[in-house]
């Protein structure tokens, strides 16, 4: 778990990796964490699908965002990664 830690950590301090890429993890973690939803988690089963769907989306998208040459330096940095 430590080593995918790190290499997300290297992605998002890399001065290539825009600012778009480290913003969403944080917006995520926000979603996370505030007491609002977009669905209310008292709607049964929709409540906890939209936490589902929108927190991986988002680092997804972050992710997607990388150059892949940074993505590739990160990866030779950290050989346990594929």
């Amino acid at each position: 778990m430590s080593k995918f830690i790190h290499f997300f950590r290297f992605l998002l301090k890399h001065r290539k990796t825009p600012w778009v890429s480290k913003a969403l993890p944080w917006i995520a973690l926000a979603y996370l964490i505030l007491p609002f939803d977009l669905l209310p988690d008292f709607l049964p089963l929709l409540g906890q699908i939209d936490d589902l769907v929108i927190l991986p989306s988002l680092l997804l998208a972050a992710y997607k965002m990388i150059p892949k040459e940074v993505i590739e330096e990160a990866k030779r940095r950290n050989p346990s990664i594929t």
